[in-house]
């Protein structure tokens, strides 16, 4: 996963569980489109899942524990998170605010 020039995403690879983000959960090798809206400024990748943070907003999308969430979707209502994360994405506010995992 990538920022294009427009600070949208780009992603490429397997998408079993929605984890492109484009709306489906067929696997590409060419980039793909992620459905974020633009101005992404930080994001994070896990194995099966993915967030990014638009706006000061939370998006989140790929498998949620029960099934694919293809496209991305927000996540909590606060604002000014960061993202940090490896399997499960996990995107947190200021320090000594709560977390949230994604995935």
């Amino acid at each position: 996963m990538a920022l294009d020039e427009n600070l949208g995403l780009v992603a490429v690879g397997r998408n079993v569980e929605g984890q492109l983000g484009n709306g489906s959960t067929t696997s590409d090798t060419s980039l793909v489109k992620v459905g974020t809206p633009a101005n992404v400024s930080d994001f994070s990748v896990g194995q099966t899942s993915a967030a990014a943070i638009a706006g000061g907003k939370l998006w989140a999308w790929g498998w949620n524990g029960s099934a694919a969430v293809t496209t991305p979707t927000r996540v909590g209502t606060g604002t000014g998170y960061q993202g940090r994360g490896w399997r499960h994405p996990l995107a947190g506010s200021r320090p000594g605010r709560r977390n949230l995992l994604v995935g």
